[in-house]
Order: structure tokens, then C-alpha cells, then sequence
């Protein structure tokens, strides 16, 4: 006995959910590299504050990627 598939095999539910969790998880960058940058005070005993920094602008610039690719997936589905 299998559970049911709550998506109906729809592809449209599922890039819909596919778009949510990339909007989370680029989210979750975007504050992870904000609070390192804002923060590294607070690291300092851990590590330097300059990779603190170089790190947290890692972060934000890969969750500026992440967002991009999922604008041109997002945009690439509208078109077929």
C-alpha cells in the first residue's frame, strides 16, 4: 500500500512549490551573509572579522545567484 501523491503528478504544483522553497532558501542566505556582515563582532573570538565579512558577502552574492536562476527557470517555464 502506497501513500498518495498530494501533487497529482501536476506540474504546475510542483514548480509552484519548487519556487517557494528557492525563495526560502534564498532568503536564508541573504540573512545569513546580512547577519555575518553586521554581526562579526560578535565572531571575532572564532575567527577574523575580515572573513567574517568575506564570507557574509559570499553568502549574499550566492543568494543573488540562487534568485536568478530561479527568475530564469520561472521565466523559462512561462515561455513553453
Amino acid at each position: 500500500m502506497s501513500l498518495p501523491n498530494p501533487f497529482n503528478n501536476n506540474k504546475n504544483t510542483r514548480f509552484v512549490v519548487h519556487l517557494y522553497f528557492t525563495a526560502c532558501v534564498t532568503a536564508a542566505y541573504a540573512i545569513l551573509g546580512g547577519m555575518l556582515i553586521a554581526y562579526r563582532n560578535l565572531f571575532k573570538d572564532d575567527f577574523p572579522p575580515t572573513l567574517t565579512v568575506v564570507f557574509g558577502v559570499a553568502c549574499v552574492l550566492y543568494g543573488m545567484y540562487r534568485f536568478y536562476r530561479s527568475y530564469e527557470n520561472y521565466k523559462a517555464s512561462e515561455e513553453s
